[in-house]
């Protein structure tokens, strides 16, 4: 009798491991769920607490932080990914969902910015980037960041950091194994707390099989930058409500319209997906800015004041 309780209770368990599964991944550990239904959700399960920096749930809380833009996507096989924006936003991933995330195929790759924030270094030895990439052994994949302004662009020249392809990119490193985060820290030295600036990252699968699944290569579902610099506010804290942008989409003009009469927001940028400025200058009294000229896309707009910077998306028809 005691024999068959001891084969019952572990019969037990199998099946309620098999039913519930684990909680012992980045992303597990980040969904809010109680996977393995023991009552204890994300970091408040030892499962969660025993992967260390690498658990996932604690990072990125706020929603803002995440790469929120697709910039660019070459997928390494012919059966491309049907939906690449699937790795912006949140860490959203849903197990059979493929607009959830997007895979990359061997030796395919994906550009991703932040708009609501850059990427920062931390000036310490923890990591500033997470991948959140599927799966308990994350695929081996090279990482590179796109430096946001002059002097970020000039230390990673001075660190000996390659641009390889010459389109502004410059590869840090990489991560595989149990490793999803990045210490931009560990790689360029010496910098304090947000002195390094990055609009942009980029994550390569490095091939290591064949093409042959239905989602080859590394697969993405969010990445977030743990350390970062808030773009919409500076010395004051500004609601991005304050500024409504009309109409948007836009075809020959965009108008602007401040909840309140902020008198120093006077200057704008109007900036492409690859960093560029494209259009800048003074607002007019009318507080309207041309887009006759610009191609159809996603730009970004910067309203400049004293102590406020305030950015918002645009699409051109």
């Amino acid at each position: 009798m005691k024999t068959f309780t001891i084969h019952l209770f572990l019969l037990f368990s199998f099946l309620t491991m098999s039913t519930f599964g684990q909680e012992n991944t980045a992303l597990t550990c980040a969904d809010g769920i109680d996977n393995d239904n023991d009552t204890l959700i994300d970091c408040n399960d030892p499962d969660c607490q025993n992967l260390g920096s690498n658990n996932g749930c604690e990072l990125c809380t706020d929603g803002i932080t995440f790469a929120d833009v697709l910039i660019d996507y070459n997928p390494g096989c012919d059966n491309a990914d049907p939906d690449p924006e699937g790795a912006i936003g949140l860490n959203d991933f849903v197990s059979g969902d493929p607009y959830s995330y997007v895979y990359l195929g061997q030796g395919g790759s994906i550009k991703l910015g932040f708009t609501n924030n850059l990427l920062t270094n931390s000036g310490t030895e923890e990591n500033d980037v997470f991948v959140f990439e599927i799966g308990p052994q994350v695929e081996a994949s090279d990482l590179a960041i796109r430096p946001a302004d002059a002097f970020t662009e000039t230390q990673l020249i001075n660190n000996n950091i390659p641009d390889i392809d010459d389109d502004g990119f410059y590869e840090i490193g990489s991560i595989s194994g149990s490793i999803r985060g990045f210490d931009i820290d560990a790689v360029i030295t010496g910098y304090s707390q947000k002195t390094l600036k990055f609009n942009a990252i980029q994550i390569t699968d490095i091939p290591n099989g064949s093409c042959s699944g239905t989602t080859p290569g590394a697969d993405i579902d969010a990445v977030c930058a743990l350390s970062s610099f808030t773009l919409s506010t500076s010395n004051t804290t500004v609601d991005n409500d304050f500024l409504k942008i009309y109409p948007n989409p836009a075809q020959n003009k965009i108008n602007l319209h401040f909840s309140n009469n902020h008198h120093d927001l006077t200057n704008y940028n109007l900036v492409n997906l690859s960093g560029q400025i494209l259009q800048k200058g003074l607002i007019n009294n009318k507080r309207e800015i041309n887009t006759e000229n610009l191609e159809s896309g996603v730009y970004f707009l910067s309203i400049k004041g004293t102590n406020t910077i305030i950015t918002k998306k645009i699409f051109k028809l």
